[in-house]
């Protein structure tokens, strides 16, 4: 794991956008100059929800993933579940 740590929060300050948290240290500042109503504040709980997302991907596939050459591997949940962590966890330049 490669990302700051959990658990991620959201700081509202007056006249301010919503800034994404791990306790002390600053994750995100989202822009909202260019989005409809309502869209900067949902990014926002997406971002902060991310690590606690890509656990609950770890832990089905721990629970309900095959191995390789194993028929649940082609199960269009479990492909998704893959795709997502590793579209998080890739690294960057790939």
């Amino acid at each position: 794991m490669k990302h700051t740590p959990g658990p991620w929060t959201i700081r509202n300050r007056t006249n301010q956008t919503p800034q994404v948290w791990n306790g002390t240290t600053g994750i995100a500042r989202l822009d909202d100059r260019h989005e409809w109503p309502g869209e900067t504040e949902a990014n926002a709980r997406l971002i902060a929800a991310a690590p606690d997302l890509i656990l609950a991907l770890k832990m089905f596939l721990a629970q309900y993933g095959g191995r390789e050459g194993d028929p649940r591997e082609r199960r269009p949940e479990i492909i998704a579940a893959r795709r997502a962590i590793a579209k998080a966890e890739r690294e960057a330049g790939r």
